[in-house]
């Protein structure tokens, strides 16, 4: 059998990547893996350099980049290009050739995989990530062609909002939605869904491929591990700052999800000590500017991946500071101690009963006592968190990935 990767973006290759790795520690031929684009963006146009992707290489995985990269880094030139000329005529003429560079690669990348589908038929297997777009998933149904959906990291809550004014989208809609569960064999992580009894024959839960200890154990490999970043021997704190602080919610509304001002609150507080050294890391897809930071006195923002990846950054510092993603697990299994800013956030964290409350703040001043009581003993118990939410209970989990894969055949 043959295996055919998709990806989209930078964030997908921390969740996919672990789940090819694991196909080729049972055995797999490389040359029947095809790691391959459905699109381009900003993150994916230099992912040959991505360590992980040279880890993937340089074990004879199939990883392609489509032209289009060249295209895409013309496109971005004019649409600057296009921002700083002030000329109605010259703004039009621009405007005209960015949309069509748009719509060539939207054609472009729909029958590159058009192709790529066409190719599976009875042969291969497609996997990608839950929130890929809806035209691949239809097009693999319509010609029963096997397709498995994996998670796309793993959220600390299920969209509910603390006072309920108002709800936002719910993290894998795709799981209530019967017809799209019967189509295709779905594999989930998270908790979040054992309460609502989805007893469908495609839904399996294998845990989590990329937090799991044997993939944690991998990434230090993969990624050399920061000897300084700052002249002293203070405490290193980094902050995982989410994707976006905003969100969007079923009618349309914009509304904020992370509090700005109580986060600033307690960098300018951090800032101002002697005590500490502050790392601001924010998501690789993220729209949010906080390089103002850079001015205070011994903070350095990290936007991007090309310097230091998250687990590099997580492994290095001695207190991270997460909000609702699941970017805080790497802190749980490389046990660092850690802080959920659940005052920050106005979701729901259901993931609040697996965690210790030492590692839980309500407010301000909780996370000045949290951080006043820190020492390098300081953990707190996250077994069940692992075991349970992490659904590592039963051990080999990128086994259990391998062997699920493999097991399945066409008729």
């Amino acid at each position: 059998m043959k295996y055919v990767f998709f990806y989209r973006r930078l964030s997908d290759i921390d969740h996919i990547t672990p789940i090819i790795y694991s196909l080729l520690c049972s055995g797999v031929d490389p040359k029947k893996i095809l790691y391959t684009p459905l699109d381009i963006n900003k993150t994916t146009v230099n992912l040959k350099m991505d360590k992980r992707i040279i880890f993937l290489m340089n074990r004879n995985i199939v990883f392609k980049q489509s032209f289009f990269n060249k295209i895409y880094i013309i496109r971005n030139k004019i649409t600057l290009l296009n921002d700083n000329i002030n000329n109605k005529i010259a703004n039009k003429f621009f405007s005209l050739v960015i949309f069509l560079l748009h719509k060539l690669q939207t054609f472009y990348f729909f029958m590159r995989t058009l192709f790529i589908v066409l190719g599976c038929i009875n042969r291969k297997i497609i996997i990608t990530d839950d929130l890929i777009y809806n035209k691949l998933l239809k097009l693999s149904s319509f010609l029963k062609i096997i397709t498995v959906v994996v998670p796309h990291g793993i959220s600390l809550h299920n969209g509910e909002i603390k006072d309920k004014s108002y709800s936002l989208r719910h993290v894998l809609p795709n799981l209530l939605d019967e017809d799209f569960l019967y189509t295709h064999k779905i594999i989930y992580n998270d908790f979040l869904f054992e309460s609502k009894k989805l007893n469908f024959k495609n839904l399996k839960n294998l845990g989590s491929a990329r937090y799991c200890n044997e993939w944690t154990e991998v990434l230090k490999e993969i990624y050399p591990k920061i000897d300084s970043l700052f002249c002293n021997d203070k405490t290193n704190v980094l902050f995982l700052v989410e994707k976006s602080i905003i969100d969007r919610t079923i009618d349309g509304k914009i509304k904020n999800i992370v509090d700005s001002k109580k986060l600033n609150e307690l960098i300018d507080f951090l800032s101002e000590s002697d005590k500490y050294n502050i790392i601001i890391k924010t998501h690789p897809s993220s729209q949010d500017s906080y390089l103002n930071f850079n001015s205070k006195k011994n903070v350095l923002v990290v936007d991007t991946d090309n310097f230091y990846s998250t687990f590099q950054l997580t492994n290095f510092s001695n207190i991270i500071f997460g909000f609702k993603s699941g970017s805080i697990c790497d802190a749980i299994l490389l046990n660092k101690y850690f802080v959920l800013l659940d005052y920050c956030v106005v979701h729901k964290l259901v993931a609040k009963k697996f965690i210790d409350k030492i590692n839980f703040s309500v407010s301000y001043e909780d996370t000045k006592s949290k951080l006043s009581q820190y020492s390098s003993t300081t953990l707190g118990d996250n077994s069940r968190f692992i075991s349970e939410y992490l659904g590592s209970k039963n051990l080999n989990t990128l086994k259990r990935y391998s062997s699920f894969l493999l097991s399945l055949k066409y008729k």
